[in-house]
């Protein structure tokens, strides 16, 4: 990520200085792949972070604070979308509470320090989910009426052009084209993408081409570089990537190679399919802990768990699907082209907003989710306590008549407060000289215990109540 985030600083430089997305940094590969007047054309990074980055530096001067403070801009606004997805999908309270949990993620807030372009890919996938779902509510609705005059104002005609899917149909292509620029987005989370954005209306089908299209017209100057300068449409990184890592290719060496990278890298994965496989494998296995670390390890499972119990209305579902799709594609992606797990975090805000969303709901539709966390933050605690206390305050309390009992019917754990020894009753004295434990209940509650056997807890504790004398004995189960 270092490394890259160097190269991203060194080509927005360039930019800044009038030079376009040129690079310093001339990899021998170059030699090997690239056509005679590719010059010092880039070939390792997407074209829209560095670009928007050089364009801030003219502004703002090109040093480490500048970067800092376009990542945190990026974030900034990245936490607006998500809010309105999170919003769309749910609640404000939710969105609210998915904010805040964002600004302290540290999978996020390293993303921004990193500088490397997973930022803006996040802010793209983002903002493309959120104009996608306002084209899908809005389809929900109710045609927006003019109030019955047949000259509407401009904002009466705006508010209703507003109210209809396509404007944020048509938004979230150019989005989806944009977040293919940054790099950091494959092409199957891209057609998912798109898939998701034409689903506002009965024509599926022809909505599907209609924002395929804006989004292939978005990248097309970066395709066409792409094909004048190296002879095919696709970054030469990125596809060049595909043969790296492998036993003739380890590593990055093809990277320093002049000569002998194949001139079809996709034909040589189709005509070395042992070498693909065994890369493939060992990419999921890389990845197969990186994969919760998307959002964190301890908000993961509400992440699986949300796509069986929270997933209830269309908007709902359709958004839990899209995310797994997105995330599962990248997944797929970075296991055959590269091992670098950075793509994945493109993911890493509506993901964590889902987690979000199950949480908040389980806590508020169980009682007992309540209940278990407080129970797991005493359990937590529980074994600091026993390393800490001495070794003698078992037998101080002994002495001094107090101590936890379970009782004999319910299985519950009961305190019994101290007594003097002469309010015993005698036989119960005799047990107790004897090592029985009888003693170590309210005899009230004992013989309602020996008497009524098959009686429920609530109502022993009920019994033991009305006897004369009684201190009051915890029966419930927390």
């Amino acid at each position: 990520a270092t490394t890259d985030s160097i190269n991203v600083a060194q080509v927005a430089r360039n930019v800044r200085q009038g030079r376009g997305l040129k690079t310093d940094v001339i990899y021998p590969l170059h030699a090997a792949i690239g056509r005679p007047d590719a010059g010092r054309h880039d070939i390792a990074v997407g074209p829209l972070y560095p670009l928007a980055l050089g364009m801030f530096f003219k502004g703002r001067g090109a040093d480490d604070g500048a970067v800092a403070l376009f990542n945190g801009i990026l974030l900034f606004i990245t936490a607006a979308f998500l809010y309105g997805v999170v919003k769309l999908a749910y609640d404000k309270s939710i969105a609210v509470w998915t904010i805040l949990a964002y600004f302290v993620s540290m999978k996020a807030i390293s993303q921004a320090l990193g500088a490397g372009g997973a930022t803006i890919g996040a802010l793209g996938v983002t903002a493309a989910l959120y104009f996608a779902l306002m084209a899908v509510s809005n389809a929900e609705r109710e045609p927006a009426a003019t109030g019955g005059d047949d000259r509407p104002s401009v904002i009466v005609r705006v508010k209703a052009f507003l109210a209809t899917p396509w404007p944020w149909a048509v938004l979230a292509a150019l989005t989806i084209g944009l977040s293919y620029l940054t790099g950091m987005v494959g092409w199957l989370a891209i057609a998912g993408l798109v898939w998701l954005a034409s689903r506002h209306g009965p024509h599926t089908r022809r909505n599907f081409a209609i924002i395929a299209l804006i989004a292939i017209i978005v990248t097309a100057p970066w395709l066409a570089r792409n094909l004048k300068h190296f002879g095919w449409p696709v970054p030469p990184l990125s596809r060049y990537s595909l043969v790296m890592l492998t036993a003739q290719f380890p590593g990055n060496s093809l990277m320093w190679q002049t000569s002998g990278a194949p001139a079809s890298p996709e034909l040589w994965a189709l005509t070395n399919p042992g070498e693909m496989v065994r890369k493939f494998g060992v990419g999921l296995t890389n990845l197969y802990g990186v994969v919760p670390e998307v959002i964190n390890r301890y908000l993961f499972p509400f992440l699986l768990a949300g796509v069986f119990v929270l997933a209830k209305d269309r908007r709902q579902r359709l958004l839990w699907g899209m995310v797994w799709f997105v995330l599962l594609a990248q997944v797929l992606t970075v296991a055959i082209y590269d091992r670098d797990g950075d793509p994945l975090g493109v993911v890493t805000p509506v993901a964590l907003g889902l987690a979000m969303a199950t949480l908040i709901g389980l806590m508020r539709t169980h009682l007992t989710v309540r209940r278990a966390f407080v129970g797991t933050a005493i359990a937590a605690g529980e074994p600091v306590q026993a390393h800490a206390r001495p070794a003698g305050d078992a037998g101080a309390g002994a002495a001094r008549g107090h101590g936890r009992d379970r009782h004999p019917v319910a299985g519950l754990m009961v305190r019994r407060p101290a007594r003097h020894p002469a309010a015993r009753h005698p036989g119960e004295a005799g047990r107790a000289g004897a090592g029985g434990s009888a003693d170590r209940l309210h005899l009230p509650l004992a013989r309602a215990a020996r008497g009524a056997g098959h009686a429920r807890p609530r109502d022993l504790g009920a019994h033991a109540r009305d006897r004369p004398g009684h201190r009051g004995v915890a029966t419930h189960a927390l």
